[in-house]
């Protein structure tokens, strides 16, 4: 079997098992403490770099303390975070140097991540953190 020369993989729900009842938990606790629906904003803030999530719906907030705020919750809270099925197997099958984590969590949340879920730490390693724009 012939390998691809690169493989990018998501982090949340493709390798590692983020329950969505994980996020929803963190999201739903921060909506209600500004008066947002917190279904609302789960759906929003769910693949998004959360400082996205935040600019739109408080635009006139202090950006960087929501985020840091959002990020600290998110970072404390690891249950149920681990490794999905086959993913364990999957990386170590592949040469380290051939596979990257790409996700649009922050650097330090998908590090506790990674570490939460056993997974092998990758060589290459993209966060949102070290992007400009990320996805809407």
């Amino acid at each position: 079997m012939r390998l691809p020369a690169r493989v990018l993989f998501d982090l949340d729900c493709v390798l590692g098992g983020i329950p969505r009842r994980q996020v929803a938990r963190v999201w739903a606790g921060w909506a209600h403490e500004h008066g947002f629906n917190p279904d609302e904003v789960v759906k929003k803030a769910h693949g998004r770099p959360s400082i996205t999530t935040i600019r739109e719906l408080l635009p006139h907030a202090d950006h960087a303390v929501e985020d840091r705020e959002v990020e600290r919750r998110e970072i404390a809270d690891v249950e149920g975070v681990v490794p999905l099925p086959g993913a364990m197997e999957l990386l170590k099958a592949l040469p380290l140097e051939r596979w990257a984590i790409v996700t649009s969590c922050t650097r330090a949340l998908a590090n506790v991540r990674i570490a939460a879920a056993g997974l092998p730490r990758p060589r290459h390693l993209v966060t949102s953190t070290d992007v400009k724009h990320g996805k809407a």
